[in-house]
């Protein structure tokens, strides 16, 4: 369906508009720069041993944040897809290296900044989303705390790391639970806005008890003669029935009448 994007890897996916997509494409690069001030923030009052390298991190963010907010406004509907899920792989990596660079802190602390990072991974691409950036932390920080190991021969922190990889699986998989639940809801609301007079509470079909005894028989099969002695009334009073209800559904004959009743649900 034009204007709307669908990526799955075996997992029910949720699609989205495509100009949704592209307003959080727009509101992610705004957050990436209110990211970057807090990351300023946070290197001058705690300055890292690793300064050089968050100096590059900072510039490195901002680079490629200014080129997808240029990106953004030149894209299509297909490219601005690529384009979400692409800044969002770029914030995770980014995330990682601003975790190694802050390792320092007791029991992992520093994963925390990861929160915003899942939950901007899975607005762009819902569960797919979830799934990747639990992934990526989980073998980002087995690689932060391998590597710190072999560096300073320090013990790897099994238990940091299964800590927080589980913070991050609960929290990937609610904020997916409640993104599934949402869009489920928002596209059921549109399918039914969408479909006109569908129901006799509906303005325009409001039929009477016994016009919807009539609809029914019609969908049985019966004729205007049977119809009659089973509601004892006479060939004249449900011929005007009949053709009452071919009036109201727009129809020419008593099987369009059917079909069109079922696909307004008056059935």
């Amino acid at each position: 369906m034009r204007g709307l994007w669908r990526w799955s890897l075996g997992f029910q996916q949720v699609a989205r508009p495509t100009p949704l997509v592209r307003q959080l494409a727009n509101i992610t690069a705004i957050l990436r720069w209110v990211g970057l001030v807090v990351a300023g923030i946070i290197g001058v009052v705690a300055p890292p041993r690793a300064s050089l390298a968050f100096v590059l991190l900072i510039l490195a963010v901002g680079a490629y944040n200014a080129s997808f907010m240029l990106a953004t406004r030149r894209a299509g509907d297909v490219a601005i897809v690529r384009i979400a899920r692409l800044g969002a792989i770029f914030d995770q990596v980014g995330c990682l290296v601003f975790l190694t660079i802050f390792s320092g802190l007791p029991g992992g602390a520093q994963s925390a900044f990861y929160v915003p990072i899942l939950i901007e991974s899975v607005a762009i691409d819902g569960l797919n989303g979830a799934i990747t950036g639990v992934a990526v932390f989980v073998v980002g920080m087995a690689a932060i705390q391998g590597v710190g190991t072999l560096l300073s021969l320090q013990p790897f922190a099994w238990t940091t790391v299964l800590i927080w990889s589980l913070i991050m699986l609960v929290v990937g998989a609610s904020l997916a639970a409640v993104d599934q639940i949402s869009f489920t809801v928002g596209a059921g609301r549109a399918a039914t806005d969408a479909v006109p007079d569908a129901g006799p509470g509906r303005p325009g079909i409001r039929l009477s008890p016994r016009e919807h005894e009539v609809l029914k028989l019609i969908a049985e099969g019966n004729s205007n003669a049977m119809i009659a002695e089973r509601l004892h009334l006479s060939e004249t009073t449900v011929k005007t029935y009949v053709e009452n209800l071919l009036t109201r559904l727009s129809v020419r004959n008593r099987a369009e009448a059917v079909a069109a009743a079922s696909r307004l649900r008056i059935l």
